[in-house]
C-alpha cells in the first residue's frame, strides 16, 4: 500500500470513529463480505435527522481544501453508483465529514438521507477507467450539501 493511500485509510478511519461518536452510530470496519457497503449502523433514533436505529450509515470524508499545483479548491467527496444504489435499496444515510488536511482534524460531519443526496448526484455519474472498483462514480463538493438548505443534521 503506498503512503497516499496509508494517509487516506488512516484518515478514512478518523472520520468514521468522529461520525460514530457524534452520531451514535456502531462502526462496522469489516463489512467487506457484505454485499451492501456501509460503515456503520445507527444506534438509536435521532428525530432531528429522521434516522432510526438499525438504519446503515456510509461515512465519506474530504478535505476542507485540496491543493492542485498552483491553485486551490474545495474538497469533494466521491461516490460509487453501486454502493449508492444498494445504501439506497436499504434505505439508508450518508455521514459526510469534512476535515482539516495540514492538522487531520475533523471539522464538520452531517447525516443526511441517501435519497436526498441522490438528487445531487442524478446528473453527475460518470464511467469509471478499469482501475477503480465501481463502474460509475461521481464527485460532490462538499459546499454543495453544507450550504445547500438541505435538511441534514450538522454537527460542528
Amino acid at each position: 500500500m503506498s503512503e497516499a493511500e496509508l494517509e487516506n485509510e488512516e484518515v478514512g478511519l478518523l472520520v468514521e470513529q468522529e461520525a460514530c461518536n457524534r452520531w451514535h452510530l456502531d462502526h462496522d470496519a469489516n463489512n467487506g463480505d457484505d454485499p451492501r457497503h456501509y460503515d456503520a449502523t445507527a444506534t438509536t433514533d435521532t428525530p432531528v435527522t429522521g434516522i432510526v436505529a438499525g438504519a446503515l450509515v456510509e461515512v465519506k470524508g474530504c478535505a476542507e481544501w485540496i491543493s492542485d499545483g498552483s491553485a486551490r479548491r474545495r474538497g469533494r467527496w466521491w461516490f460509487s453508483k453501486s454502493n449508492h444504489d444498494a445504501l439506497l435499496d436499504e434505505g439508508g444515510y450518508y455521514a459526510l465529514g469534512v476535515y482539516d488536511s495540514d492538522e487531520v482534524e475533523v471539522h464538520r460531519v452531517v447525516l443526511i438521507n441517501a435519497r436526498a443526496v441522490d438528487g445531487i448526484l442524478a446528473d453527475r455519474w460518470s464511467t469509471c477507467g478499469k482501475q477503480h472498483h465501481s463502474k460509475e462514480s461521481a464527485q460532490l463538493p462538499w459546499p454543495e450539501v453544507l450550504h445547500s438548505g438541505l435538511d441534514v443534521g450538522v454537527s460542528d
